[in-house]
């Protein structure tokens, strides 16, 4: 799913410039991947296994598509809030 965006990314050396005119370093481009990523996967099991729980059975299509919503929706919304945090003091 993510893992060439994911794959490029862990190799970025410079600066992405967005189009706000501000530069988001390449560390916080990594870290707002993989906190995504990581909410994805998490919620996408847990919503899997509400499912698997309620129905008494597991159906392997319904899973691998509520994990790539998930995953999907963990990158556009948790992704930008963990790469754009304040910074520590």
């Amino acid at each position: 799913m993510a893992g060439l965006l994911i794959a490029n990314a862990l190799r970025l050396r410079q600066p992405l410039a967005l189009p706000c005119g501000l530069a988001l370093p390449p560390r916080a481009l990594r870290r707002g991947l993989i906190a995504g990523t990581a909410w994805g996967i998490v919620m996408g099991t847990l919503l899997t296994a509400q499912a698997a729980w309620s129905c008494d059975v597991l159906c392997l299509s319904d899973a691998a598509l509520t994990t790539a919503f998930s995953i999907a929706a963990g990158l556009c919304t948790i992704g930008p809030l963990a790469a754009l945090r304040p910074p520590s003091a």
